[in-house]
């Protein structure tokens, strides 16, 4: 069963941008990183791909889309890294403060994700793209003006230059589907004071411990 082109028509502007928030959930890694994200609830999580899909000579990722809230970045592992224990303390300081302080932005980012992909199509449906439109566009200005007002309020706890506050800001404003995924794009760049694999083996709960561990010894035992 197959929806009339109408709709399609109806609802191709957020689709368009949902299409533009789903790209930026991929992401390219080098053969020596693994992915570092949290759960739905803000747990810990990691992947490391057992057979990587390669892309221009780099692993192809996939952040879960439904969470675009939770922090995500990427970490360096070493086969014969060994345990620093004050770089993996200092790695969870980090991150408990980085997720404390992104709490405004995450804010921000679920309101963009709840009005982008459930209101404007849920009015586009009831009452036409016209209504929609006019209801979602001054919503869209609120929400970058809240975007860039809570950057600036973190400004200095989350070391943004100002630079990456405007930047961001005008991407999110040119491109909506940018806005949902805010906590993503300042939590990416960021890089891990540890080694990604030892640091995801004693942060992980048992289950997820041991499905990182079985991939991580998968990739271990790959021809060089």
């Amino acid at each position: 069963m197959t929806l009339p082109s109408f709709v399609y028509e109806e609802q191709s502007i957020w689709i368009l941008i949902f299409a533009f928030y789903l790209a930026d959930q991929v992401k390219l890694l080098g053969e020596d990183e693994l992915l570092l994200q949290q759960t739905f609830r803000l747990g810990c999580a990691a992947k490391i791909a057992r057979v990587p899909f390669v892309v221009l000579g780099r692993h192809l990722y996939v952040l879960d889309f439904f969470a675009p809230h939770a922090l995500a970045g990427k970490a360096s592992w070493s086969a014969g890294a060994a345990t620093d224990a004050r770089g993996l303390c200092r790695a969870t300081r980090e991150i408990a403060l980085l997720d404390k302080r992104v709490t405004g932005i995450r804010a921000v980012g679920v309101s963009a994700f709840v009005v982008y992909f459930m209101v404007g199509p849920a009015v586009t449906h009831l009452y036409g793209l016209t209504q929609a439109v006019f209801l979602v566009l001054p919503l869209h200005g609120l929400l970058v003006a809240g975007l860039f007002a809570v950057q600036a309020i973190s400004r200095r706890p989350l070391k943004l230059p100002w630079r990456q506050v405007v930047g961001l800001t005008l991407e999110c404003a040119l491109c909506p589907g940018y806005l949902p995924n805010a906590v993503r794009r300042i939590s990416w760049p960021r890089r891990l004071a540890a080694d990604g694999a030892i640091f995801s083996l004693s942060r992980l709960d048992a289950e997820r411990r041991e499905r990182f561990r079985a991939a991580l010894e998968s990739r271990m035992e790959e021809p060089a």
